[in-house]
């Protein structure tokens, strides 16, 4: 017992002193042993406690760092998508300005088509007055030279009444 060999039981016959001493020693060398085996047991559950939270903290550590990953990915895409928002409200506010330029162009297009009507439409009555002065001048007949001096033939002008006809019915189109 004395090298820390517990196993080693003592056979006390005597009921003395020194056996009742023996008896303690013997009782003391079993609590030794017991208390020995409770330390041994507990070491054990100890280090097995420590390898399982040793493995729970690396996988804790793992998800730790997916997690971490996810969110680098996610803040990422958010960014991506806010750069894509901001070109569309770029696009969009281009399309916008392009639009506005067209309908300022359109109006003045419909006042040049108005214009260019009622340009037309003096024209044509200018024409018409024209071709009317020229009939009547025709039928008095009152002066041969006035009327070799007309150089329009008649053909001529009902063409140029044809071509205005033909500008009359497109303008309103325009």
């Amino acid at each position: 017992m004395n090298q820390g060999d517990l196993t080693e039981t003592i056979n006390i016959q005597s009921k003395d002193e020194i056996g009742l001493l023996a008896v303690s020693f013997s009782e003391m060398q079993a609590s030794l042993r017991d208390l020995l085996k409770t330390l041994e047991d507990n070491s054990t559950q100890l280090a097995a406690s420590a390898e399982q939270l040793t493995v729970s903290s690396e996988q804790t550590s793992q998800a730790t760092e997916q997690v971490t990953t996810a969110i680098v990915e996610v803040v990422g895409s958010a960014e991506t998508q806010t750069n894509n928002i901001d070109k569309n409200v770029l696009a969009l506010n281009e399309i916008a300005h392009g639009s506005s330029i067209i309908a300022d162009n359109s109006l003045a297009i419909t006042d040049l088509t108005k214009a260019t009507t009622a340009k037309a439409e003096e024209g044509g009555e200018s024409v018409s007055k024209t071709i009317e002065h020229w009939h009547k001048t025709r039928q008095l007949k009152q002066h041969k030279r006035c009327e070799s001096g007309l150089s329009i033939s008649e053909e001529a002008i009902q063409k140029f009444g044809e071509i205005l006809n033909s500008i009359r019915e497109i303008s309103p189109q325009i």
